[in-house]
């Protein structure tokens, strides 16, 4: 996997003021840890921005080059926009050791055209990503599920039908299920039901009405 070295320098202010001037200036705020302290950093907002454009919805490794120090091998294990204008405002990156396992989660996408979806059904994308373990240079940047697979309504795939690559131990358990394909009717009552399960209102705590004490007035 090809990395690409991001240039940072030592943040020496804190606090959300100094977030907003650095912003200003260009600059996001990050936080390196993992394998030592965590170390406050200031990285070039426009090299984030290609860093993500690139490696847009994977899991990037980058090295880190602190100043003067030997490059750092990172993975962006967070990062944070503004709610509005989706600028990159904050971004976490945890030193790894390339000799050592890592637990993250990678992105499935979704390649190609289902057959069972010109026949009518309606594709659902049950769940975009799977935890994995794996060596940082077996990790590669997200599985590919090609959606020719899915050739009649009722269709499915699971975690345990994706191609894994070598190296690569998958801990999403295998029966959980990526992507389906179901006819419109039943479609629209499992949109339906998990619209309502999420608008269920939760009960109310019964109160709880304690006893007079013996010997008080009435």
């Amino acid at each position: 996997m090809e990395r690409m070295v991001l240039e940072a320098r030592r943040r020496t202010s804190r606090g959300s003021r100094a977030a907003r001037r650095f912003r200003r200036q260009g600059l996001v705020p990050s936080v390196l840890y993992g394998h030592g302290d965590p170390e406050p950093l200031l990285l070039d907002a426009k090299e984030v921005e290609r860093l993500l454009g690139k490696s847009a919805g994977e899991t990037p490794l980058v090295d880190v080059k602190v100043e003067d120090r030997a490059p750092e091998t990172a993975l962006v294990r967070d990062v944070q926009h503004h709610p509005v204008s989706r600028k990159v405002q904050h971004v976490d990156l945890l030193r790894v050791e390339m000799t050592e396992k890592l637990d993250t989660t990678l992105p499935v996408l979704l390649e190609g055209e289902s057959p069972a979806v010109k026949l009518g059904g309606i594709l659902m994308h049950m769940n975009e990503e799977i935890e994995v373990r794996a060596l940082p240079k077996d990790l590669p940047d997200a599985i590919r599920l090609d959606l020719g697979r899915l050739e009649k309504i009722g269709d499915a795939i699971h975690v345990s039908d994706l191609e894994i690559p070598d190296g690569v131990e998958v801990i999403t358990p295998g029966r959980i299920t990526i992507v389906t394909v179901q006819a419109p009717s039943v479609a629209e009552k499992e949109e339906g039901k998990a619209e309502g399960e999420e608008e269920k209102p939760t009960a109310a705590e019964p109160e709880v009405i304690g006893k007079e004490e013996e010997g008080s007035s009435s």
